[in-house]
């Protein structure tokens, strides 16, 4: 139960990270919220799940027990040795937050797309059946005049 309740802990700390480096956090960036706020929120999910999944299992375990030996106390002490691995799992969690701290991902740049590169629009090669090229979808004639401002085109 410990290790499942660890897995929720760690994975929402690192979700930090993934956030961050998919650029999700730009946007929530621009808004009023700040980095320390985020990231309370998600710390505070993080210790708030862990311990509801220890203490949901734990009562389950203690009444599944109890109905098992026929004693009813059973249940407190087994949902009790369960709550005590809560300080554990949130260490790990804190361990997470603090190599997010500390090893911080850096956004692309802007100019930079993730991925496999493209092959250009110049060096691509039309297909057969649309005369278009594959990449962008232009005629090959589109592609050797260069773009019209409205500003330059004469009145009709």
């Amino acid at each position: 139960m410990g290790i499942i309740a660890c897995g929720c802990a760690v994975s929402a700390t690192l979700r930090l990270r993934g956030e961050e480096s998919s650029l999700h956090l730009e946007p929530l960036m621009a808004t009023p919220t700040g980095r320390l706020r985020w990231a309370a929120a998600h710390l505070t999910t993080a210790a708030a799940g862990s311990a509801a999944i220890l203490a949901a299992g734990g009562l389950a375990a203690g009444v599944v027990h109890a109905l098992g030996a026929g004693e009813a106390h059973d249940a407190a002490r087994v949902l009790g040795l369960a709550l005590a691995q809560i300080p554990a799992v949130w260490v790990l969690g804190a361990v997470g937050a603090v190599l997010f701290g500390r090893c911080r991902a850096s956004p692309p740049s802007p100019g930079r797309r993730s991925g496999p590169p493209r092959s250009s629009c110049s060096s691509a090669r039309p297909s057969t059946s649309t005369r278009r090229c594959s990449t962008c979808h232009r005629s090959p004639t589109s592609r050797s005049r260069a773009p019209t401002s409205p500003s330059s085109r004469s009145p009709s």
